[in-house]
């Protein structure tokens, strides 16, 4: 697995003297780009990092948001809202505990031949990649990239109950969903990271060349030692966020609830070990393509393998995904409930 433990000193940057950056190769990354070095690291890389080096606010963890599992069922009527409403963190300053200086952090590891290569950037460097580096404030756009987030952390989350408190982080993503950087807040000790997901969906960049500019969000991530996963923006939202362009014509819904019907059932064996419904909001281009959805109640997150959602999955369909747009969708879309029951029976009905 290893990892790269790396202290960026801070010079006359705020009022930090160093921070923790952990690195481990993702597997796969969650979009496949090339990210090349710049200033010594990768650009999108040394972006994160000097994102980490401005003041952490302390926060409160937040309710629950919309992208987290629960018991509860969302009606079509009110699919949308509150699929779409997260808690705002309050930020107040760092608390000393938080920080790590050369005689707590224990460098043990040092890179090999041809690794990434860890000349260091001056402040003034940090500051002009970070400022070339926009952060996303779009509603809409924070709306897709928290519920990507979300997804990604809870279906790699394994061990849900080998926390013995509450670890909270604040997570760096791209404009493409991929995870770029994360720090323990909230007095989360160090090591506790390695008890979640969050190294292993940690994506490093390619070396070699320059890489072009690039946005980010900042999100708030909470491990409970319950179980359960909550994410929501880290500013909050300015403004409603919604689900993009959508399809609004009549008859076209219409025929579309029905194709996707048979889509679904035609590929749904029906062999299923769960004994609630499950439900999810589906979307679908003018063409029947599934690209996005969303489960709405528990059992929907615990058994989506047992239906064909993820296999027929598109999202390049409604050009989500890619570096230049993110994603968001870029085609109309009709939003969906679809419902599959323990006994067999499937039900679709149009959100819109």
């Amino acid at each position: 697995m290893g990892y790269r433990n790396l202290l960026l000193p801070v010079h006359n940057l705020n009022s930090l003297s160093f921070i923790l950056w952990l690195y481990r190769q993702a597997d796969q990354p969650i979009v496949q780009r090339a990210a090349p070095a710049a200033l010594g690291m990768t650009s999108l890389a040394v972006a994160a990092s000097a994102l980490f080096l401005l003041p952490t606010p302390e926060v409160r963890e937040p309710g629950v948001p919309e992208t987290e599992p629960d018991s509860r069922e969302l009606s079509s009527e009110d699919s949308e809202d509150e699929t779409l409403s997260a808690t705002t963190p309050k930020p107040t300053p760092t608390p000393p505990e938080t920080l790590i200086s050369p005689e707590t952090a224990n460098l043990t590891t040092t890179p090999e031949a041809g690794e990434i290569e860890q000349t260091l950037p001056s402040a003034t460097q940090l500051r002009q990649v970070l400022e070339a580096n926009s952060e996303i404030v779009d509603p809409t756009e924070l709306g897709y990239l928290q519920r990507n987030l979300h997804k990604q952390l809870y279906q790699a989350w394994r061990n849900r109950r080998a926390l013995e408190q509450n670890a909270a982080y604040q997570v760096t993503v791209g404009k493409d969903g991929a995870i770029i950087g994360y720090k323990p807040v909230k007095g989360t000790p160090i090591d506790v990271a390695q008890k979640t997901p969050l190294s292993e969906l940690l994506y490093i960049p390619k070396t070699g060349g320059s890489s072009p500019q690039e946005s980010y969000a900042l999100f708030l991530a909470v491990f409970t030692k319950e179980g359960s996963l909550e994410v929501s923006p880290w500013h909050g939202f300015r403004g409603r966020p919604t689900l993009g362009k959508q399809i609004t014509q009549a008859t076209v819904i219409d025929d579309l609830q029905s194709k996707l019907y048979e889509r679904i059932n035609e590929k749904w064996d029906k062999k299923s070990t769960y004994t609630q419904d499950l439900i999810y909001r589906v979307a679908v281009t003018e063409d029947v393509e599934i690209v996005d959805y969303q489960p709405t109640n528990q059992a929907a997150w615990d058994y989506v393998k047992q239906t064909p959602i993820e296999g027929l999955l598109n999202p390049k369909a409604a050009g989500i995904g890619s570096k230049e747009n993110g994603l968001v969708p870029q085609e109309p879309l009709a939003q969906f409930r679809v419902m599959f029951k323990p006994d067999g029976d499937l039900e679709v009905t149009s959100l819109n």
